[in-house]
């Protein structure tokens, strides 16, 4: 299963070659405003503007889940809202791991194979958690992006074998882009507002 929004530009998009911070998120968002057929602002958000929509991104789905929702409907072909849940903890967890190890200066170990084999790989990984506990492991695993995320010895983040590394900026907006995204997809089947 592909995620939905890859068509989602957040997980992968080769257009996108800057490792500085600035032209990094520059190129994200006019990638991204392309992709959605929209102009978006020049103006660049600071890291800390970012960290903060990162977390609120994370919380917001947190707070999705804990509202003792049917998780077995269906959000898209093959994944259950379940199946949304691990498929994003997953990332978050590889997220918070390669972050740590730029940080302890440890070499990195990002996810192999093509989006789609990853995909399935999460969501099958995540399968045997309970939400619970799947909250509890994204929970965890911002602790530790928030942790890390300033640390000096952080330059670029990886985030699959074969894809290039973002800027600690990048993977910030990525990440939110895309837990937003499935954040939309919830909130539309749910008809929550």
């Amino acid at each position: 299963m592909v995620c939905a929004e890859q068509q989602c530009t957040n997980h992968a998009n080769p257009s996108l070659r800057s490792g500085a911070d600035v032209k990094g998120q520059a190129n994200v968002r006019r990638t991204l405003a392309r992709s959605k057929g929209k102009k978006m602002k020049k103006q660049l958000l600071s890291f800390n503007e970012q960290l903060l929509l990162e977390q609120n991104a994370v919380e917001e789905l947190i707070k999705i889940f804990s509202n003792n929702i049917d998780t077995s409907v269906i959000i898209y072909s093959d994944w259950n809202a379940k199946d949304v849940l691990g498929h994003i903890t997953y990332w978050h967890l590889g997220f918070a791991r390669n972050l740590s190890d730029a940080a302890f200066q440890k070499t990195q170990n990002p996810f192999k194979g093509s989006l789609t084999e990853v995909n399935e790989r999460g969501v099958k990984e995540m399968e045997n958690y309970s939400i619970e506990e799947l909250i509890t492991k994204i929970r965890e695993a911002q602790i530790q992006i928030n942790i890390n995320i300033g640390n000096k010895n952080v330059d670029l983040i990886e985030y699959k074998k074969g894809s290039r590394p973002y800027s600690v900026i990048e993977h910030l907006e990525v990440t939110r882009r895309h837990i937003t995204w499935h954040i939309k997809d919830l909130k539309k089947k749910y008809e929550i507002m």
